[in-house]
């Protein structure tokens, strides 16, 4: 017989063998032992072969309650008093299935060596409970935190919980065979909640993933900071950062969200909420990820958000980083005062690969939706979308200065201009894009060289000294073989 849980109003319990139709048995049952103490409420359906059933519980939340339940679809365990929790003595029904609960690792525990079998859970704590059993613990490695927004007995404070996270991660150990490492890597899973920093930041170690509950219960937050290599998040080498929202509220002269050190290296962003806003004054900056020199990284599967920025805006990646991987992200820039040479992104990248991502970017004085420079470097922007509106002088959908780039398969819009280059002689190749200037679809920069092909054209061609290429286009009401708009 295999186990499989369900979240369900109150508890649901489901043991299941085999593909069968379920008949309701009876009334509803009221009983005692491992359903709990009497109540109302509680009904059976079983199979007809006899070897599936469903029950339901009408109030069995207390934390026995929950291990007996998800638990009892199985043959009880041996009970061992005292093994893992203290306090388990293997007199109650419960008890085996409370070990086994510890056991699994689907929870900690109460603290203090303890399960407190008799404090009712919560809803949050009953999630953590059944994303534990459905997803299982043997791909952890063998050093994995489980962290809880409060214990049993602890104040429920969004700074206490800040403040024992922080605790938490500085008693990791920094050397020795238990220090993270290529060979040890720790994951801390952090359940639902949010953890307030204050002005402090979280400073992951090397090789060490950080795991939410889940982008819309999980967060971390913090204020800001007198310069830019602090973040309410700092990632360290190999690290991972997943499933929570990472959030930078303001009022220092810089907010940023998720900072990458150098040289952290092989950075996993996944399934991230970051926002970040409101920098004291117009010298400083709000961004949402900052990667700083030889670093490299992947952003998939987030939604970036930025009000009021100053310089940079969505995700920056600085000077000489090694790599930037954006896929299956939404950067949203909104209410900035953008005078400095950005907006959505910023790529001063040795390779800067976007796929399948979205940046919008409004209200900006000089800004580009995506700004990709650097000496020698390249950017592949592929199937994604870039719209910029509201801004002043020079704003340009995608701004390529002194890299190479393709571009296949996007949708570009600006007031001004579609695309903008500059800089050092190198290649644009454009291939089946939609891009809309609302003076030039292309401002081109002397020594460049950009072919356009089967791409749809909204706009003038401004060519200052480069050479442009086109073929097979389309200007929304003619199709022109081989000159350009």
């Amino acid at each position: 017989m295999t186990r499989q849980v369900g979240a369900v109003l109150g508890m649901l319990f489901l043991a299941h063998a085999a593909t069968a139709q379920f008949v309701q048995q009876g009334s509803k049952l009221v009983g005692t032992g491992i359903v709990g103490t009497a109540s109302q409420g509680s009904s059976v359906a079983i199979s007809a072969d006899g070897n599936t059933a469903i029950v339901s519980g009408s109030s069995d939340q207390s934390n026995a309650g929950a291990a007996g339940g998800l638990m009892s679809v199985y043959t009880p365990p041996a009970c061992v008093p005292g093994v893992p929790f203290a306090d388990i003595t293997c007199t109650t029904g419960f008890d085996p299935w409370i070990e086994q609960f510890g056991l699994d690792g689907i929870t900690s525990g109460c603290g203090g060596g303890n399960y407190c079998p008799g404090t009712p859970v919560t809803r949050d704590q009953m999630a953590v409970f059944i994303e534990h059993a459905m997803r299982g613990t043997s791909n952890w490695p063998p050093h994995t935190v489980l962290v809880h927004h409060h214990q049993a007995g602890e104040t429920n404070s969004n700074v206490h919980a800040g403040t024992e996270l922080l605790s938490m991660v500085a008693a990791i150990p920094s050397s020795g065979s238990e220090a993270p490492s290529a060979s040890n890597p720790w994951l801390i899973r952090l359940g639902p909640g949010i953890y307030d920093l204050g002005s402090g930041s979280l400073t992951l170690p090397v090789y060490t993933a950080l795991e939410g509950a889940g982008q819309d219960i999980t967060m971390i937050t913090a204020t800001g900071y007198a310069d830019e290599v602090h973040g309410s998040v700092i990632m360290g080498d190999h690290g991972k950062l997943s499933h929570l929202t990472v959030n930078n509220s303001g009022g220092n002269t810089y907010e940023v969200a998720v900072y990458l050190p150098s040289p952290a290296t092989s950075v996993a962003l996944d399934h991230l909420t970051i926002t970040a806003s409101n920098p004291s004054n117009s010298s400083g900056d709000a961004v949402g990820l900052f990667a700083d020199a030889n670093t490299s990284f992947s952003l998939i599967d987030a939604e970036v958000t930025v009000h009021n920025a100053h310089n940079i805006g969505g995700v920056a990646a600085n000077s000489s980083t090694d790599e930037s991987r954006l896929e299956g992200v939404h950067v949203k820039v909104y209410g900035s005062n953008l005078t400095g040479a950005s907006g959505g992104f910023v790529g001063n990248a040795a390779t800067s690969v976007i796929i399948n991502s979205r940046f919008d970017v409004a209200s900006g004085a000089y800004q580009a939706g995506l700004y990709a420079q650097g000496a020698g470097g390249t950017l592949e922007l592929r199937n994604s979308e870039v719209h910029v509106s509201g801004g002043g002088l020079n704003v340009s959908a995608v701004y390529i200065s002194d890299v190479s780039a393709t571009l296949l398969g996007n949708l570009l819009s600006s007031q001004q201009y579609g695309v903008q280059t500059a800089g050092s002689g190198l290649s644009v190749d454009i291939s089946k894009c939609d891009i809309t200037g609302g003076t030039n679809w292309l401002k081109n920069g002397s020594g460049f060289t950009v072919t356009v092909g089967a791409s749809k054209l909204v706009g003038t061609t401004n060519n200052s000294g480069g050479t442009v290429n086109c073929f097979g286009n389309f200007t929304g009401s003619a199709f022109l073989a081989n000159t350009c708009p």
